[in-house]
């Protein structure tokens, strides 16, 4: 794995756009021009030595001088967004959790959903069943009980709105 500081001697950096670019040149790459590629989930991926690195891994040892401890969440979900200001080191569990809420969702929660057949609201965190309650009042609450019990809550967390 590469050194903080060699990431800083590879790229530039720019906290408002979030765009990395490159500062040396390389075999096709050129001073200046933008680094990586965006990739089939909508992550940009960077080529460096041989190894291909999340640009916003990248940005986190540039910026902060180490490599994140966790994984690193886009806050605003936007994959390719970059700016600093939306990067945060986050536990893996809390990143499974830090999820929009699916397209074909009812409620618009993420983690609460109603099942038609069973005529009730089933509840989870991440991959963790939480039970099935008649009442959505009741299972928006024990959604939020079980990230408080998991050290999930956080006020940029749309659950929490």
């Amino acid at each position: 794995m590469i050194t903080a500081e060699q990431v800083r001697e590879l790229f530039d950096y720019n906290p408002e756009t979030g765009v990395l670019t490159w500062r040396k040149d390389r075999r096709n790459i050129t001073v200046g021009s933008k680094a990586g590629s965006i990739h089939h989930k909508g992550y940009r991926w960077v080529s460096v030595y041989g190894n291909k690195i999340a640009a916003h891994r990248l940005i986190w040892a540039w910026v902060h001088g180490e490599w994140p401890k966790g994984q690193i969440d886009h806050i605003n979900h936007v994959r390719d967004d970059n700016r600093i200001s939306n990067l945060r080191d986050v536990s893996p569990e809390f990143n499974q959790k830090h999820v929009k809420a699916y397209k074909n969702s009812t409620l618009g929660r993420p983690g609460v959903t109603f099942v038609p057949d069973r005529s009730k609201w089933r509840v989870f965190v991440g991959r963790t069943h939480i039970g099935y309650f008649k009442c959505l009042l009741d299972a928006v609450a024990a959604r939020l009980r079980a990230e408080q019990e998991r050290g999930y809550t956080n006020p940029e967390h749309p659950s929490n709105g």
